[in-house]
């Protein structure tokens, strides 16, 4: 995940909040960038206050010292330590100065210099005792001046920082109310567009507010208007397409009930007929803006039976294997349609096998059920049957030819002269060795059928081409797979990248069957073995 996309998911998902979240931190950002100008350029005038106000102190206090009689000097000291909280003492050599922590001190004591003396001294700690100390001079003697620490701080009061909380809070909720002004009307088109989208129609949209909203309004109320008129037209064409195609096939069916005697070729043209009629009503349906055709409870097994009943009556060589009984919610005729495109596109395209008779070439139909999932599955790419027992499937040149064939004429040419072409996608799923030896009993037998062969040949071949052909061995790609599918092409780089995971994926998978095969038992094994 990148780093936009981080900030993306912890952001808010509506505009409203989003906005408002945004103007928000701008203001706060403002709000703390201004009192921090204001501290920086207040740092340098309260400096030299503080710095006149302990020099002025410290003359006084020199000054009272110096005038008053040497009896009556202890009397002073005592009352200025009572009355103004100040306390004068003699410097020792001994006294532990703690150095100046802030520059703000540092330049206090700057000032404090240049008024008092080179020999002046300021501290926040004298002796371990936490005060506002200045050193002073009389005479050769050096004293001390200490002070409270309150006189160093500055209260901000708190009738002061109550009213910048509440023209805080009044600047947000301004704020918030301009946003939820702006974001409304686009809230309200985003419900209307939802509701075309499900096929309903939305009331006219308000035009009123700014004038952007008001020409978006008004464009999407035209845009809506249009498309119910279309509704209306495409209805009206829709009852004449209808009655023009099925009453020729009414015709023609009655024709053919009549004038056909021979329930063999018979069969077959009404069959076709009806297969004709299924595939006019679901246009139809799919046309009418209503949704298409309604999901419904479906025997898959009966449906594929129907169709190669149909198929064979064409006389067309169809294998349909004994279908599970597997009934799911599907959309019949769509689904109907697919398949027999499906069969179609292989009677059309597939190689003809030796042997076969009829117009056609063998197809196999399959039905299965594959955990939650249900597969069709139509296998006609080699006119060659799986043998033994499944042991040997995609391992043909027509695979794998049209796997690895370079993108030049000449290799299109040889593909297309042996009945062949290009497969530019593979889907593979290794048989699962991993799930199988982690069972607690597991045959000898059972782990080696469970090793794939076909499967990483195939993955090996389009990982090779992938200058080509792109390789799926890992359900997780699927999604950005499509997505690329839908965006018009793959892109190399992903190709690439997924090439990359193709060999990874074989190195895993031949490294443990080689490292289980090396501890194996095979007298577990419990098969017949020559």
């Amino acid at each position: 995940m990148t780093a936009g996309q981080r900030i993306d998911s912890i952001l808010p998902r509506s505009l409203l909040a989003r906005t408002f979240v945004l103007i928000a931190g701008l203001m706060l950002l403002f709000a703390f960038t201004g009192i921090a100008l204001l501290r920086s350029f207040d740092r340098e005038p309260h400096a030299r206050q503080l710095a006149q106000m302990l020099a002025s102190v410290a003359n006084l206090a020199r000054s009272a010292l110096i005038s008053a009689r040497p009896e009556a000097r202890f009397a002073l000291l005592q009352e200025l330590s009572e009355r103004e909280g100040l306390r004068i003492y003699p410097a020792e050599a001994d006294d532990r100065v703690a150095p100046l922590p802030r520059p703000f001190l540092r330049r206090v004591g700057e000032l404090l210099v240049q008024q008092l003396g080179p020999q002046t001294r300021l501290t926040v700690e004298l002796n371990g005792e936490e005060a506002l100390c200045v050193s002073f001079h009389i005479d050769e003697d050096e004293y001390w001046l200490v002070l409270p620490r309150e006189r160093l701080e500055r209260f901000i009061p708190a009738g002061l920082i109550g009213w910048g909380l509440a023209a805080l809070l009044l600047s947000l909720i301004g704020a918030w109310l301009i946003v939820w002004h702006l974001a409304r009307p686009l809230q309200r088109l985003a419900h209307a567009a939802a509701q075309i989208g499900r096929g309903q129609r939305p009331l006219p949209l308000p035009e009123q507010g700014v004038s952007e909203m008001v020409a978006l309004a008004r464009a999407f109320n035209r845009m809506n208007a249009d498309l119910a008129r279309l509704d209306e037209d495409r209805a009206l064409i829709l009852a004449g397409v209808s009655h023009d195609l099925r009453t020729p096939l009414t015709r023609l069916r009655l024709d053919i009930e009549f004038n056909v005697a021979d329930e063999a070729l018979r069969a077959p043209m009404i069959a076709d007929i009806e297969e004709m009629d299924r595939t006019i009503g679901q246009f139809l349906d799919f046309a009418r803006g209503d949704g298409g055709e309604t999901m419904r409870e479906t025997d898959l097994a009966g449906m594929l039976t129907d169709l190669a009943g149909q198929f064979r009556q064409r006389g067309v060589a169809l294998r349909l294997a004994p279908p599970p009984a597997i009934v799911c919610r599907v959309r019949p005729q769509a689904l109907r349609r697919a398949v027999v495109n499906l069969i179609e596109n292989a009677l059309r395209h597939a190689r003809p096998a030796a042997g076969v008779e009829g117009d056609g070439v063998p197809v196999e139909l399959t039905l299965a059920a594959e955990g939650a999932m249900v597969v069709i599955e139509v296998a006609d790419y080699t006119a060659s049957p799986e043998i033994l027992g499944g042991r040997v499937k995609t391992l043909h040149p027509a695979i794998h030819g049209g796997l690895l064939a370079r993108p030049t004429p000449a290799d299109h040419q040889e593909l297309l002269n042996l009945g062949w072409d290009y497969i530019d996608l593979v889907a593979v799923n290794l048989y699962p060795f991993e799930a199988t030896i982690a069972k607690e009993k597991v045959s000898y037998e059972e782990v080696i059928e469970n090793i794939d062969i076909g499967g990483v040949t195939l993955i090996r071949a389009a990982a090779k081409n992938h200058a080509r052909v792109t390789l799926v061995c890992d359900p997780a790609d699927y999604a950005s797979v499509l997505d690329a599918l839908r965006q018009g092409d793959i892109p190399f780089e992903m190709r690439k990248q997924l090439a990359v995971k193709g060999f990874q994926r074989t190195a895993q998978y031949d490294t443990l069957i080689s490292t289980w095969l090396a501890g194996a038992r095979p007298e577990i094994f419990t098969g017949d073995r020559p």
